[in-house]
């Protein structure tokens, strides 16, 4: 499903196309972003700064709900990326900052889909404040440091195999993961609104 026909769902879900270049309230590219604690649905606490302790090479911050049509698409696509980099150093967190999403639908909702990382929920939506989190999905790649290498969109919304998919997420973690600079450090994220509670 490409990116034109996203907005049928236009009358349910408000769905944007952020400029990842032109920047926004929140994190910086190449700078330290701040930590944060939250819990999973299962209870347990996370911080970001204790995953990134020990062998860890990168976290993975990717901003989610259960609801958006355009996150449940990215669903197996992120799976598939945890799977890939899980025993390379690379760790992943889902966030849901919704707050119009109940725990219990989110439990749900990850138990039948097979969630294999840590989803986190966030209903007061304060971490995609301070991090300047728009849409579901919005990824943030946070290198052993501390550092934003990389913000925008798992890849060029075209599937898995098609011509002409820029699979941007993984570039920059396989540049990160062989000590090169990333090269394209910021892309555009697409998909739905960040549900905050005025």
């Amino acid at each position: 499903m490409q990116l034109h026909r996203i907005f049928l769902f236009v009358p349910v879900f408000t769905l944007v196309l952020a400029l990842g270049t032109a920047g926004w309230a929140g994190v910086t590219v190449d700078e330290k972003v701040p930590d944060f604690s939250l819990k999973d649905i299962q209870g347990n606490s996370h911080s970001l700064y204790k995953h990134l302790k020990g062998d860890t090479k990168a976290v993975v911050v990717d901003f989610w709900s259960k609801n958006c049509p355009v996150s449940i698409r990215y669903d197996k696509r992120l799976k598939g990326i945890y799977k890939k980099y899980k025993d390379k150093g690379v760790k992943v967190l889902a966030i849901d900052s919704n707050y119009n999403e109940s725990l219990l639908e989110i439990q749900a909702f990850a138990k039948r889909i097979e969630i294999p990382f840590p989803l986190l929920v966030n209903p007061t939506s304060s971490v995609a404040t301070l991090y300047g989190g728009e849409t579901t999905p919005q990824i943030f790649l946070i290198d052993s440091d501390g550092i934003l290498r990389y913000t925008g969109s798992i890849d060029n919304d075209k599937d898995v195999g098609a011509d002409g998919r820029v699979p941007h997420l993984e570039n920059a973690i396989d540049q990160l993961l062989a000590g090169k600079t990333v090269e394209t450090k910021k892309t555009r994220h697409f998909g739905c609104e960040i549900r905050i509670k005025n």
